[in-house]
């Protein structure tokens, strides 16, 4: 399984898909934190319950806001990040969920499809360079 994921200084985003073409996303979960040993427990958790073989991390404007995350991600993973523009990808998650109808919706649905969104973009550029 792939862990997508849209980071934030106070919350994560997860999503999961299978690393095939034309594989669905799934929104997981958001991970709320107020320190990196809150992070990193229920990072574990999730690394417990599925069988992560890749993460994918949405870049936001600088890096050095992943560095942390990054660092944690290889100790508990022990799997080297890619990365993917996360550009609009929460406004995209907000479009989505008005579109299907939903007038007011939580932050946790909307951070976690922006993380589907992230992966979605990786699986779609991953398998249309496959093809050329």
């Amino acid at each position: 399984m792939i862990l997508g994921i849209d980071y934030g200084t106070a919350k994560v985003g997860l999503a999961l898909a299978e690393d095939r073409k034309g594989a669905l996303t799934l929104p997981l979960s958001v991970i709320r934190f107020k320190d990196e040993g809150e992070l990193e427990q229920a990072l574990k958790d999730v690394a417990q319950e599925h069988n992560i073989e890749k993460i994918v991390i949405g870049l936001p404007g600088s890096m050095d806001t992943l560095e942390k995350l990054i660092s944690l991600l290889k100790k508990i993973f022990n799997i080297e990040p890619e990365f993917v523009s996360e550009y609009l990808s929460t406004r995209a998650a907000t479009r989505l969920i008005k579109e299907a109808g939903k007038d007011s919706f939580s932050i946790d649905e909307e951070d976690a499809i922006a993380a589907s969104l992230i992966l979605e973009t990786y699986l779609e550029k991953k398998y249309s360079a496959d093809n050329t």
